[in-house]
C-alpha cells in the first residue's frame, strides 16, 4: 500500500500508528463494558470510557486527511468497532441507574447524561460512516479478518 495521499495519515506507517494510539483506548472501553460494575458512576472505568470515546472522536474528526474517494476511504484506517457495538455500549452505559444512589443534583444528572449520550452518538455516527454499505470499513480490517479465518481453519 505505501502512501495513497498527501495527508499525514495517508500512508501505512502513520495509519499503523493511529491503530497503536487508539487500540489501547478501545481496549479499555471493551474491558469496562464487559463488567457492569466497572461502569457505575463512581468507578474509575466509567470516567475512562467516556474520556476515551471523546479522545477517539476528536482524533477521527480532525486528523489530516486530504484525499477522498472509494479507494482512499478503503485505505484510510478505521479504528472503530461496528456502530452496532457502540450502540450496545451506550445502552449498557446509560442503562446503569446506580447514580441515583449517589443522590446527584437533578440538573447535573440530566446535563451529564446528555453529554454522555451525545458522546456515544458522535462515535457511533463516525463508525456508521465507515461501515455503512461495506463488508469491511478498511483494508486492514479485511486483512486481519482473512488472517484470523486462515488461522482458525489451520487450527
Amino acid at each position: 500500500m505505501g502512501t495513497w495521499g498527501p495527508g499525514n495519515f495517508e500512508n501505512d506507517c502513520a495509519a499503523d500508528h493511529l491503530y497503536e494510539v487508539c487500540g489501547p483506548l478501545l481496549k479499555q472501553i471493551e474491558e469496562a463494558m464487559k463488567n457492569p460494575s466497572l461502569i457505575e458512576p463512581d468507578e474509575y472505568d466509567a470516567d475512562i470510557v467516556t474520556a476515551n470515546l471523546e479522545i477517539i472522536a476528536c482524533l477521527l474528526e480532525y486528523l489530516g486527511r486530504c484525499e477522498r474517494g472509494e479507494i482512499q476511504d478503503f485505505l484510510y484506517p478505521c479504528v472503530l468497532p461496528p456502530p452496532e457495538i457502540i450502540a450496545e455500549w451506550k445502552e449498557k452505559y446509560l442503562g446503569d441507574k446506580s447514580i441515583d444512589g449517589l443522590d446527584p443534583n437533578p440538573d447535573y444528572k440530566k446535563k451529564r447524561r446528555d453529554v454522555i449520550s451525545q458522546t456515544f452518538d458522535r462515535v457511533e455516527r463516525l463508525a456508521r460512516t465507515r461501515y455503512e454499505g461495506k463488508a469491511y470499513p478498511d483494508v486492514r480490517s479485511m486483512i486481519w479478518d482473512q488472517m484470523r479465518s486462515e488461522k482458525d481453519n489451520n487450527a
